[in-house]
């Protein structure tokens, strides 16, 4: 009767009120529960999200630099062949000679290389593969131009730079040079990088140092003779003739097959006719095969000085690729013997795979003489 009275007044029985109160415990239990498994959840989720991306950003961290940098070279590369030759290389595909020494600059990581570009760790690999009778007599060599002897020197001579092209100084008998001059141009010579300017990374790691060579002159006093051997694959194919001429020094050139056959290729200075080929042309053509074997490219420039024969440079990176041939099948021609298949996979798998620089070959130039020693050895050669 109490039970119905107090339901009829809006009471609770004391079972439900017991129902009610394990309810709300339940709620709160299962509320609590939900909560925890949602801070789990989003605990979970964090290191989840922070560990991938850890995990991605460890590759692209290594990744990104890389192929920003491989970008930049490839857009310094085009940026300039297009200014030199009015069209953009085709690095894909390339079919040109002068497309294919972009391809080179950028591409091919050999650690031959770097020992090709420098002028005086060649002269071992010369030595070692031909002879060191075929060298140009070395003077002097060091890495302080205020160190040069010129004063000593016995002329004539020629001073050059070992990581560079175009630096050459030359002292004939008789001369009145300019020895602080001559020193202040040698020390700005070792300031500068030459693999950076035109992206030829040959020459990046070479180091920079000074050289003295002996002048190359005929015994009528005209410079030699110079044949550049352009050779691919371990074969010739193509001979560029150089006469030096005049008191500024113009060279003048012109292109033959193997057998002298005089190409039409049009040069800035071309020497008159006849041109007569060299009394050792076979055999420098083979010396300059065996230097360069086992690459697939690479031009031999050689001296005929009188009966004598000596070898200049090896270029890995001919005129940079940015001497315009006449007519224009002349850099296709150059370029059908060079086979750089498959380029396209070469590169991609280069970029991908690697920083764009050369590891270091075990192949060190010799130990630099001391400047006094190497004079006093030399001067017998005058």
């Amino acid at each position: 009767m109490t039970i119905a009275l107090t339901s009829e007044l809006g009471g609770t029985s004391p079972s439900i009120a017991v129902d009610q109160r394990n309810s709300s415990r339940v709620s709160k239990r299962v509320y609590g529960i939900a909560v925890q498994w949602a801070d789990l959840r989003h605990a979970l989720v964090g290191v989840l999200r922070a560990s991938l991306k850890k995990a991605v950003a460890r590759p692209c961290s290594v990744l990104f630099p890389r192929l920003s940098d491989w970008m930049r070279a490839i857009r310094r590369v085009y940026w300039v062949y297009h200014q030199r030759h009015g069209f953009y290389p085709n690095l894909i595909f390339p079919s040109r000679y002068t497309e294919k020494i972009q391809w080179r600059k950028l591409f091919d990581l050999d650690p031959l290389l770097p020992v090709l570009c420098d002028k005086l760790a060649v002269r071992d690999f010369v030595s070692e593969r031909i002879g060191e009778e075929f060298l140009v007599p070395l003077l002097w060599t060091g890495n302080d131009a205020e160190a040069l002897p010129l004063e000593r020197l016995p002329a004539p001579y020629i001073i050059k730079s070992t990581h560079s092209t175009a630096h050459a100084i030359l002292v004939r008998e008789g001369d009145a040079p300019n020895f602080a001059k001559i020193r202040e141009t040698a020390s700005a010579w070792l300031e500068t990088c030459h693999g950076t300017t035109l992206d030829e990374i040959g020459y990046v790691t070479v180091p920079p140092r000074v050289i003295v060579e002996k002048l190359l002159l005929r015994d009528d006093g005209a410079p030699p003779r110079e044949l550049k051997v352009f050779v691919f694959h371990g074969v010739a194919k193509l001979i560029q003739n150089v006469f030096i001429c005049g008191p500024e020094r113009t060279a003048m050139a012109s292109y033959h097959l193997l057998d002298w056959t005089r190409l039409a290729w049009k040069s800035a200075h071309p020497p008159p006719e006849p041109v007569c080929p060299p009394r050792r042309l076979d055999e420098m053509v083979r010396m300059a095969e065996r230097l360069v074997a086992g690459l697939d490219h690479a031009r031999v420039d050689m001296y005929e000085c009188d009966d004598a024969i000596f070898v200049g440079e090896i270029t890995v990176y001919s005129h940079s690729g940015l001497h315009r041939f006449e007519p224009e099948c002349a850099d296709y021609l150059l370029g059908s013997h060079w086979n750089l298949r498959p380029s396209r996979m070469r590169a991609l798998c280069t970029i991908l795979t690697k920083h764009r620089r050369i590891a270091q070959h075990n192949h060190l130039p010799r130990a630099m003489p001391s400047p006094m020693s190497q004079c006093s050895l030399d001067k017998n050669i005058f």
